[in-house]
């Protein structure tokens, strides 16, 4: 079944593609897994995840696709989930409001709305409504609206309602804008994922469950859900907030339960203003007032002779790059025109007329409107043509040209209200008649917290006017909205505030950054899309991603992103750790589940993973022995080529990664317990789920723990024994935790780093080496490599960034260093000397090495790695065009797997072996001999 997103820059032939469906049919079952297509029931899905699961496959969720990255839909994927048409996965479940059910002939009785309720949702007269998961915002957004009379006459009539918040669009299902963290433009309100109540998810080993916020919070009080007996209730703010943002990399999610508002009237207002102006007043506060915006104008006045009060509600300014002074030299005004869009409430009344809406433009009217530009007109006289591609007027025209477009985009997309409109109807830009030029998008969240949107706004547009000084032409603009922040663990607009108390944290500020796919424009009104993206885009692309990184800014999940490992590390240090917790205990919710089922490409470049895939390693009589996390209580041990030994870790549930060290320790020998002997045991560390870190040694397979508390650390962690004592360190809110302990008990001593160097991001790996010191080595936020030291008696640890050596790239000589975008590894094979590995943004395995007490700056390699593997499946995509066109799809190209980490590297008479996992989740070895020859094929690990 070929497939394709809605922007068309996307084409893509599933292997194997199972269309979902609500129809009860009994003769559909969990078939269909062979390459192929094939149609199933809802209720199937548990039993086609364990199949899919039995049969080594992954499976993801397809959508609306909407999106444009491999967040919709990767190569790697061996099942795809279809949802067809408007209908397919879009039953009203149930409805109530104050505890009392809503039944009409558009939905009908939920024994869960209200039956099931808290006494605390009745109470706050909560307007529920509980959905399938595959429905479309545009039909959701309809029903809310509507009013109807209870069909039994005892309970409440149903008055419109709608979402708290909601996106430009409404063409998406409703799980794929919450679960990238789709947002408005209302300043005071959170995005439409922190509307969301509890989640129904089919998760690892097909577990059927119903996830919900704990304490005061839960939506429901009992445990066994009405009409959903074998449903599994918990009640967890990891688990829940975890899910909401998950990209359908928790499972699948089937059923919603939202939390809607009264409806009532919006207007709004579009006006054309200096940047400058807009600038100073979103830096003082005033465009927020109803009063006074600061910008010479007033949000809608209350109609003549109300009494109705009116409330600022939203904002959205929509920015031309391009200088009105057209001189770009450093002599030029830089002041430029943006187009600012009002939008205000009227309190406690619906709206003027239910078909209200402002009036969106047609593709003929945009054609008309450019044709009718000053500039455009004198273009196209002197061109003497009748049909003109779009960005040849950018090629062939002045600079006037191009800011007389994008105005002309300005007025098209957004349009004044004659009057208080639903807010449904002022806010969506699909319906059918309106038109949303083509093209692509990526958006940047950043807080408002000391101006910094500002701050990176004002980098974002210097960057712009340095590269038209250049030459280069950008068809796109800026459009800058300002929500509430998000309690949600992998929002982008995520607050580690909101997720202690929703109504506290920062303003976020979004700015879209929008590009257009090439136009041909006819002069008799025809319009072709078929057009690539403009050439010069990449350019500018990279640089506000580069802006966004330096002012540490998040991109959006479900737009244009180039995010990887470390990328997403450093957007989230707080609560990535917490994410990926999470997804470990709901691939350990049934015995059967593979962490695997909802991995793929697109989890594993970004990292969002479970800890299963951790890798740990340690040599044992000569030969290199990896430790993994298999399944909720069980350690894997894989020696060379043998079958893996798996053993329980029995009463504690573990989530965290897993460190194996060889621990020294002394044990009585003789008679009289007087002689002791050193004794070397194999133990694997990892973390239980309450926090206490367990301990398992491999000799025994018995279980330990350790009761200092780990729940404050924010990532991985490492373990080594320097002979005297074991040490525990852990990446922590940037510093570094410690432990030290004799025969495995100890203290945890908290330690950060130097002022100035830089913050861990949760990459850390340690080693001794043979003169006793201690090497700690990670990765900070800016992808400065770091190192730390530790000699035994010596006091606190000593932290640096590494020196390393710049190479000229072969075949160019220009000089470069290793741009490292994933996990890092250490190991040492000389008192000081370190050998370092980690892995670079386009699949490289990097070595770098050197001397720690000179001053010599460290060499560095690219390590030839092949790992044999099946191919992914081909992919039309386009690219932003340029010297060297960026990817749509970023690495997955390649045909054969590559490292994404996590790494494990140890030492063994000489050698160094790496061990770590590709792109494809599957383990690998590769080994590195004395004299500096690596092996040519890198070894599968069983």
């Amino acid at each position: 079944m070929k497939m394709q997103n809605v922007y068309s820059t996307l084409k893509f032939e599933p292997s194997s593609t199972v269309m979902v469906t609500t129809v009860a049919d009994p003769a559909l079952t969990a078939t269909g897994l062979t390459e192929g297509f094939a149609v199933l029931p809802v209720a199937g899905l548990p039993g086609l995840v364990t199949s899919a699961e039995s049969q080594g496959k992954s499976v993801r969720v397809a959508g609306s696709l909407w999106s444009s990255t491999d967040v919709m839909a990767t190569l790697d994927t061996s099942v795809t989930l279809v949802a067809e048409g408007e209908t397919a996965l879009a039953r009203f479940l149930g409805c109530s409001q104050a505890g009392a059910p809503i039944i009409s002939f558009a939905v009908g009785p939920s024994a869960i709305l209200p039956g099931a309720l808290t006494a605390s949702v009745v109470a706050s007269g909560a307007r529920l409504v509980h959905i399938d998961a595959g429905m479309k915002i545009h039909r959701l957004l309809e029903f809310l609206a509507s009013s109807f009379i209870n069909l039994s006459p005892l309970l409440p009539i149903k008055g419109p309602w709608c979402l708290p918040n909601m996106g430009a669009s409404s063409g998406q299902r409703v799980i794929g804008a919450v679960s990238t963290a789709t947002h408005g433009g209302a300043f005071e309100r959170s995005p439409l994922a922190d509307s969301v109540r509890a989640l129904r998810v089919i998760g690892p080993g097909g577990v059927d469950v119903w996830l919900e916020r704990e304490g005061s919070r839960a939506l429901t009080t009992v445990d066994t859900l009405p009409g959903l007996p074998t449903t599994t209730v918990l009640r967890s703010d990891e688990l829940f907030l975890a899910t909401l943002v998950s990209v359908g990399a928790m499972g699948v999610v089937t059923e919603l339960v939202i939390e809607a508002q009264p409806e009532v009237g919006m207007s709004q207002q579009c006006k054309t203003r200096p940047w400058s102006k807009v600038r100073a007043a979103l830096e003082s506060g005033k465009i927020f007032d109803l009063s006074e915006d600061g910008v010479e104008d007033k949000h809608p006045e209350v109609v003549e002779g109300g009494d109705i009060s009116v409330a600022p509600e939203g904002l959205e300014i929509l920015i031309n790059p391009y200088r009105l002074s057209d001189n770009y030299g450093p002599e030029g005004d830089d002041e430029r025109n943006c187009r600012v869009i009002y939008r205000a409430l009227r309190l406690g009344a619906p709206a003027d007329d239910e078909t209200l809406s402002q009036t969106l433009a047609s593709a003929q009217q945009f054609v008309s409107l450019v044709l009718a530009a000053p500039a455009i007109g004198d273009l196209l006289a002197n061109v003497g043509v009748t049909t003109i591609s779009l960005f040849a007027m950018f090629e062939l025209g002045a600079l006037p040209v191009y800011r007389e477009i994008i105005e002309v985009l300005h007025q098209v997309l957004r349009s004044d209200t004659d009057g208080f409109a639903p807010v449904h109807k002022v806010l969506d830009t699909f319906d059918g008649n309106g038109w949303i030029p083509p093209g692509m998008s990526f958006e940047i969240a950043i807080p408002t917290t000391d101006g910094r949107h500002l701050a990176l706004l004002d980098e974002m547009l210097a960057e712009f006017d340095a590269l038209v000084a250049e030459g280069k032409r950008f068809a796109g603009f800026f459009s800058v909205r300002i929500t509430r922040p998000s309690a949600a663990t992998l929002a982008m607009q995520q607050s580690w505030e909101a997720v202690l108390n929703q109504d506290t944290g920062p303003q976020i500020c979004h700015i879209e950054v929008l590009t257009l796919n090439d136009i041909s424009l006819d002069l008799d009104g025809v319009i072709d899309f078929g057009g690539d993206l403009e050439s010069s885009s990449e350019h500018f692309v990279r640089a506000f991603v580069a802006c966004a990184e330096r002012h540490g800014a998040r991109l959006h999940w479900g737009q244009t992103h180039f995010l990887d490992r470390q990328r997403v590390i450093a957007d989230y240090p707080l609560t990535l750790h917490s994410w990926r917790r999470a997804r470990t205990r709901l691939c350990s919710q049934a015995p059967t589940a593979s962490w695997r089922t909802f991995s793929n490409a697109h989890s594993r470049r970004t990292g969002l993973e479970s800890y299963h895939e951790a890798v740990a390693a340690l040599v044992n009589s000569g030969s290199t022995e990896a430790f993994t996390l298999t399944g909720e209580n069980e350690v894997t041990i894989h020696a060379g080529g043998a079958e893996p030994d798996v053993f329980n870790t029995t009463s504690i549930p573990v989530c965290t990664p897993v460190a194996a060290v060889n621990v020294r320790t002394l044990n009585p020998t003789g008679g009289g317990g007087g002689t002791t002997s050193p004794d070397v045991q194999r133990v694997v560390f990892s973390q239980a789920v309450d926090g206490r870190m367990a301990w398992v040694t491999a000799q025994q397979k018995g279980v330990l723990s350790l009761k200092s508390s780990m729940l404050s650390c924010t990532g991985p962690w490492s373990a080594v024994d320097d002979g005297a004592e074991v040490h525990l360190l852990a990446v922590d809110g940037g510093g570094m935790r410690w432990a030290r302990a004799m025969h495995l008990f100890g203290i945890w001593t908290a330690i950060h780093v130097t002022p100035g160097v830089g913050l861990l991001a949760h990459t850390l790996s340690a080693c001794v080496d043979s003169a006793g010191t201690t090497h700690v080595v990670g990765l900070s936020d800016q992808r400065v490599l770091l190192h730390g030291t530790h000699t035994q008696n010596a006091g606190g640890w000593t932290f640096q960034s590494l020196p390393v050596a710049l190479q000229p790239v072969p075949g160019l000589g220009v000089p470069v260093v290793p741009l490292l975008t994933g996990p890092v590894a250490v190991t040492s094979t000389a008192p000081g000397v370190v050998h370092i590995f980690g892995v670079g943004r386009d699949g490289q395995l990097f070595h770098i090495w050197g001397s720690v007490v000179t001053v010599v700056p460290f060499a560095w390699e690219e390590v030839p790695v092949f790992v044999p593997g099946p191919p992914m499946l081909e992919i039309e995509a386009r690219d932003l065009g340029g010297d060297d066109a960026y990817q749509v799809f970023p690495h997955e190209w390649r045909l054969t797997p590559r490292p994404v980490g996590p790494l494990a590297v140890v030492t063994r008479d000489g050698w160094i072996d790496v061990t770590g996992r590709t792109d494809r989740g599957s383990l690998f070895r590769l080994s590195r001999a004395p004299s500096g020859t690596w092996d040519a094929i890198a070894s599968p690990i069983p």
